[in-house]
């Protein structure tokens, strides 16, 4: 962007805490290499948008660089992965102190959440109206109230958390005292039928086969001859 080059966005990141980024993905044609093979050859690079809450005149677009992915890491992520990122603080649409129309009016300058619209300056905010100062004053006013309230009840969870893990303890404590102490005489009896049936078993010798009897003669049966 004409005007605006890379010291400029070093200044641009230490003034603006609130400054807001866009990842996306732009077409340019590489002349080099188009030179070289005769015809355009294009190519998808990853661009960078930094967006200013109240500043609707310098949007630069630059090319992504490491600083860039240290700078907003989350939002580099997201935009990686294909999804938005989620506003960080309150938002303008949520808050019925102006009307549908002014937080329109608010988001086309870049300002999203009452927290952006604080640190927005007076004089962009002169830009669409003098009356937006003195919302931006409102909304100072309002965080403030609703921080103090929003400690409040951050308190009351941390002190709730804390006795819920003392109940648990003590809950624990008083299941470990309850538990009956075990009979002395059926432990005894156990230890005597563990220690039974961990001894060896006694091998019992084998009865020798008694040896078969001599079988018998048979008787003959032939009567004696009779002598002439």
């Amino acid at each position: 962007m004409p005007g605006f080059e890379f010291n400029d966005e070093e200044m641009l990141a230490n003034r603006n805490d609130k400054s807001r980024p866009h990842f996306h993905i732009r077409t340019v044609q590489d002349h080099e290499q188009s030179d070289k093979v005769g015809h355009p050859v294009f190519r998808d690079l990853e661009y960078v948008k930094i967006f200013s809450p109240g500043n609707q005149r310098e949007i630069p677009d630059f090319r992504v660089l490491p600083k860039h992915i240290r700078r907003w890491p989350d939002h580099y992520k997201a935009f990686k992965e294909g999804r938005e990122v989620p506003l960080d603080g309150y938002p303008i649409t949520e808050w019925n102190v102006i009307t549908r129309a002014m937080s329109e009016t608010l988001k086309a300058i870049h300002i999203r959440t009452l927290e952006e619209l604080v640190t927005a300056p007076d004089d962009d905010l002169r830009t669409i109206g003098p009356a937006f100062i003195n919302i931006k004053y409102k909304a100072e006013k309002f965080l403030k109230d609703h921080g103090s309230e929003q400690r409040q009840i951050d308190d009351l969870k941390g002190q709730n958390e804390e006795l819920m893990k003392r109940l648990a303890v003590l809950e624990d404590r008083e299941s470990r005292d309850k538990e009956p102490e075990p009979d002395p005489v059926v432990t005894a009896a156990k230890i005597v039928e563990i220690h039974d049936s961990a001894e060896p078993q006694q091998e019992v010798a084998a009865e020798p086969e008694p040896e078969p009897k001599p079988k018998e003669k048979p008787k003959s049966t032939a009567k004696a001859g009779v002598k002439k």
